[in-house]
């Protein structure tokens, strides 16, 4: 990524409104469904009470941040969700008192590669539109 030049201040500002956003909802979700429902429920179930959730959210927070970043939207969307997704790793982290790494982090990756995919194709044709 030689020569692309990136806007620290709207990737700090957008990573910090994501993770709101995330904690938020899945406070949300958890007030809701409870946090022991997840062990008894299906894969299917488990995925639409937990990622569902999440998913939307941050689609549109990322695709408004696609369609006001012009250039190198790209680069500035996986920065945002590697930011967002490192500040929650690290709250995750001090709050449990050692290292804690998601045990869904094999989907967690694909998710966010998926979100900041359609994040882009809709910034793209707001930006058009």
């Amino acid at each position: 990524m030689a020569g692309v030049t990136l806007n620290f201040l709207s990737i700090f500002k957008y990573s910090l409104i994501l993770f709101v956003v995330e904690v938020l909802v899945g406070m949300a979700s958890t007030m809701l469904w409870g946090a022991d429902n997840y062990k008894s429920q299906p894969l299917l179930d488990y995925f639409i009470c937990q990622y569902l959730p999440l998913f939307l959210p941050s689609l549109l927070v990322l695709s408004y941040y696609a369609k006001v970043q012009a250039h190198n939207t790209l680069p500035h969307l996986v920065a945002v969700v590697s930011i967002c997704g490192f500040l929650g790793f690290i709250m995750v982290s001090a709050l449990m008192g050692k290292w804690f790494v998601s045990p869904l982090w094999f989907i967690d990756i694909p998710m966010s590669a998926l979100t900041i995919g359609v994040a882009m194709i809709i910034g793209r044709s707001l930006r058009k539109g």
